[in-house]
C-alpha cells in the first residue's frame, strides 16, 4: 500500500512541474531565446517562409549580407536599398551609415567641377567676340571652329576675310539651292549636325555665303518674259515650246528664235549652265517654279544642252529636271528647250602650287582651292568627317564641296577622266548635297570617267577631295 501511495505522489509531483514549465514558455516575449519546441518546428516550415521581413531581403539584389537576423533586421534592408544601389564597393550592406552617401555626394560636386572641360569644344562664348566683320557666332567643325561672319565676308580659319566671287560667277560659284541638312534617314538642323555627326553639309556652308544663292529678275519684253540671271548675268527663255525637238531641230530653234526683243543670239545652253538654274531643294521640277513656270518634269523627259559627249558626236548631255541629274541620250531622241543667250564663261585654268608642303590646286574661273591628294573608301559621314576635320596647306576650313562645286572641275570635252585636274582618277566622288528628292538616304556624287551626275546610298564608299 505504501508502495502504491509512493508512485501516486510522484506522478502528482511530476505533473505539477510539467505544468508549469509549459505555462513559461507559453508567457515568454520575443525576445526570449528560441526554445526546444521553435528550433523543431523551423525546419519543417522553412527557415525564412514565415518571416514578414525575409522577402524585402531576399528581393534585394544589392543585399549580400549574410541573412542573420531575420527576426528584426528589416530595418537594415531598408536603410540599405539606396545605398546599395549606388554603391559599387563592396561595404557591409547592414551598414545604414555606409560612407557611399559621403563618397556620392563628393563624387556630385567633383563631377560638376570638371562639367566646364565640356566646354572645350573650342567655342568659348567670347572667341568669335573680338574678331573683325563676325556676327559672334561661333559653330564647331570637326576639331577646330568656325566664327559667323557678316555679310559680304567669310570665315577663313582664322579670321572674317572677304568673300569675292569672279566678275563671270560659273557653276562652281553658285549655290545648289538646298536649305536643310540631313542625316542618313531624317532632316536635322544644320547647327545641330557636328553633335550628331554630320557637321559639313552643303546647306550649312551655303548659309555662311561661300557660294552665290539663286537670284533671278524677270523682265517684261516686247510682251515677252526673260529671266535675268542676276549671278550669272545670262538671260533665259521663259516661256518655252510645248512640243519636243530632236537635238538638230533644238539647235535649229534656239539659233532663229526671237524672242523678248532679242534676235540672232539666242543659243542652246551648255551643260553647266542648264545645270545653273537647277535648284536642288526641290524636286518634279527641281527648279524655282515661280521664275520658271510649267517647266516639264518626269522620268524621261529631257531638257537639251549643247554639250556633246566626248568621243561620241551623236551622244548629248542632258538635264532631267524631275531631280536636277544629267544623263546623256542619242541625238535623235526628243527633249525639250529652253535658250539663253549672254556671255560664255571664261575656261578654267588649274594651277598648283605647295603651301607648308602640301600642294593646292586653285581654279581661276571659280577662285576655289582645292585639295590636290584625295582619299578613297569613304562613306557619305565619313566623307563630311574628313573634310571638317583635315588641316592642310596650313588651313582649317576644308569642306566636302557641294555639287555645283564638284561638278565645276568636269571637262565634258573629255572623258576616262573628264576633267583637267591634275591626276584626277575616273571613279566617284561624294559631294555635300543630299538628294532629297526620293529619300534622304542618298547623296550627289560625280563619276569622272564621263561627268555623270548621280546620286548614291549614303553608306556607300566613295572618293573624296576637299575644297575651301
Amino acid at each position: 500500500m505504501k508502495k502504491i501511495s509512493l508512485v501516486f505522489a510522484l506522478f502528482i509531483l511530476f505533473f505539477a512541474v510539467s505544468c508549469g514549465s509549459s505555462g513559461k514558455n507559453e508567457n515568454t516575449g520575443t525576445g526570449e531565446t528560441v526554445t526546444d519546441e521553435d528550433s523543431v518546428s523551423e525546419p519543417a516550415d522553412g527557415p525564412d517562409t514565415d518571416d514578414p521581413d525575409t522577402e524585402p531581403a531576399d528581393t534585394d539584389d544589392s543585399d549580400t549580407m549574410p541573412e542573420q537576423s531575420d527576426g528584426g533586421d528589416s530595418q537594415y534592408d531598408d536603410t540599405d536599398t539606396a545605398p546599395d544601389n549606388s554603391d559599387s564597393t563592396p561595404d557591409d550592406d547592414a551598414d545604414s551609415s555606409d560612407t557611399t552617401e559621403t563618397s556620392d555626394t563628393s563624387d556630385t560636386e567633383t563631377d560638376t567641377e570638371f562639367e566646364p572641360d565640356d566646354d572645350e569644344d573650342l567655342c568659348n562664348p567670347d572667341l568669335c567676340a573680338g574678331i573683325t566683320n563676325s556676327t559672334g557666332d561661333c559653330i564647331v567643325s570637326g576639331t577646330s571652329y568656325i566664327c559667323g561672319c557678316n555679310e559680304g565676308y567669310r570665315w577663313s580659319g582664322s579670321e572674317c576675310v572677304t568673300q569675292s566671287f569672279p566678275d563671270s560667277p560659273s557653276l562652281g560659284n553658285i549655290c545648289t539651292g538646298q536649305k536643310k541638312c540631313y542625316t542618313d534617314a531624317t532632316e536635322i538642323s544644320c547647327y545641330a549636325s557636328e553633335s550628331a555627326g554630320f557637321f559639313g553639309q552643303d546647306a550649312y556652308y551655303a548659309s555662311l555665303g561661300v557660294c552665290l544663292p539663286h537670284s533671278f529678275t524677270v523682265q517684261t519684253i516686247s510682251n515677252q518674259n526673260v529671266v535675268l540671271d542676276n549671278n550669272t548675268g545670262l538671260m533665259w527663255q521663259q516661256t518655252i515650246p510645248t512640243e519636243e525637238y530632236t537635238w538638230e531641230n533644238a539647235v535649229s530653234y534656239c539659233s532663229g528664235l526671237t524672242y523678248g526683243g532679242y534676235s540672232g543670239d539666242w543659243r542652246m545652253p551648255t551643260l553647266q549652265e542648264l545645270l545653273t538654274i537647277v535648284d536642288s531643294s526641290r524636286y518634279e521640277p527641281a527648279i524655282d517654279t515661280e521664275y520658271f513656270p510649267e517647266t516639264p518634269s518626269g522620268l524621261s523627259i529631257y531638257f537639251w544642252s549643247s554639250s556633246a559627249t566626248a568621243g561620241y558626236t551623236n551622244i548629248v548631255w542632258n538635264v532631267e529636271f524631275d531631280n536636277g541629274d544629267a544623263n546623256h541620250i542619242n541625238k535623235e531622241e526628243s527633249g525639250y528647250i529652253r535658250c539663253v543667250r549672254g556671255e560664255s564663261w571664261p575656261e578654267s585654268i588649274l594651277t598648283s602650287d605647295t603651301v607648308n608642303g602640301d600642294v593646292i590646286v586653285t581654279d581661276s574661273a571659280t577662285g576655289l582651292m582645292w585639295q590636290k591628294n584625295y582619299v578613297e573608301n569613304k562613306a557619305w559621314q565619313e566623307a563630311l568627317s574628313y573634310c571638317a576635320d583635315l588641316t592642310y596647306a596650313g588651313y582649317t576650313d576644308w569642306r566636302l564641296p557641294d555639287k555645283n562645286e564638284l561638278i565645276s572641275l568636269v571637262n565634258y570635252e573629255k572623258s576616262d577622266p573628264a576633267s583637267d585636274f591634275p591626276d584626277m582618277p575616273s571613279t566617284k566622288f561624294w559631294s555635300s548635297s543630299t538628294n532629297n528628292s526620293l529619300d534622304v538616304e542618298s547623296a550627289w556624287s560625280v563619276i569622272f570617267y564621263s561627268g555623270s551626275i548621280g546620286n548614291g546610298s549614303k553608306s556607300w564608299k566613295y572618293y573624296v577631295r576637299c575644297v575651301r
